[in-house]
């Protein structure tokens, strides 16, 4: 079951402000990992970490240590052994960039989310979905194919049954804006996705340690060996 971005120095802050905007990152940092479903370092490291790193790439240290954690877990989904399977395909609902049509690779549309239209489709196909007798979920780790996945298959989430962001289903037609993947801990603090039911129960422990970068640079030239899709259909 798939769900198919030199002036002049600033003057310095006041001490009160600096202290407010450490204790909002060190918030933010707690929140990515209660969101992943994974335990948070003591406050002692995580001011470590910000001393070290700065605050500009704190949350970006912050994500890779979320996504390390949740590549130690032991997998969630073994695929049944000798018996046939059955791969149903849902293509995700109208996004935000596919509406603005010709507009479309405007930098605002990285990653975007679905639009109303999009959220509806969702919507009207959660009864269906809801029927359905599914062992795994495996969807794109793209915004809005997330967002589908969440919407569409809140049911079967509901019943346990695991989802699981595979990246050898992402989009790779074009590099324009609403292709370009982010990292986990910014889609765990996404204002859509984190709106949704079950994002916690997204298991995203398949993306490698360094997604996104270089994503689109290292897939081969469709016909040119082995594709995504290969490595994805053996891993099922």
């Amino acid at each position: 079951f798939t769900m198919s971005a030199v002036a002049a120095p600033a003057p310095a802050e006041p001490a009160t402000q600096a202290s407010a905007s450490e204790a909002e990152l060190l918030d933010a940092a707690r929140a990515a990992c209660a969101a992943a479903g994974v335990p948070a370092p003591a406050d002692g490291r995580l001011g470590e970490l910000l001393r070290r790193e700065g605050p500009e790439k704190f949350l970006g240290a912050v994500d890779g240590l979320v996504v390390r954690r949740l590549q130690e877990r032991p997998g969630v989904y073994q695929a049944p052994v000798e018996q046939p399977q059955e791969l149903i395909l849902i293509r995700h609902g109208k996004s935000l960039a596919q509406e603005a049509k010709k507009q479309r690779t405007q930098p605002q549309y990285l990653d975007c989310a679905l639009a109303s239209e999009g959220r509806r489709q969702a919507e009207g196909i959660v009864d269906a979905v809801g029927r359905m007798e599914v062992d795994l979920i495996v969807v794109s780790p793209l915004a809005r194919a997330l967002e589908t996945c969440l919407v569409a298959g809140q049911q079967l989430i509901s019943r346990g049954v695991p989802v699981v962001v595979h990246p050898n289903i992402a989009e790779v037609g074009s590099a324009i804006p609403e292709n370009q993947p982010r990292k986990v801990g910014q889609l765990l603090r996404d204002k859509t996705l984190s709106r949704l039911p079950h994002l916690d129960r997204v298991d995203f422990s398949r993306l490698p340690g360094t997604w996104p970068d270089n994503h689109l640079q290292r897939l081969p030239k469709r016909g040119a060996g082995r594709q995504p899709t290969d490595d994805l259909v053996d891993w099922l």
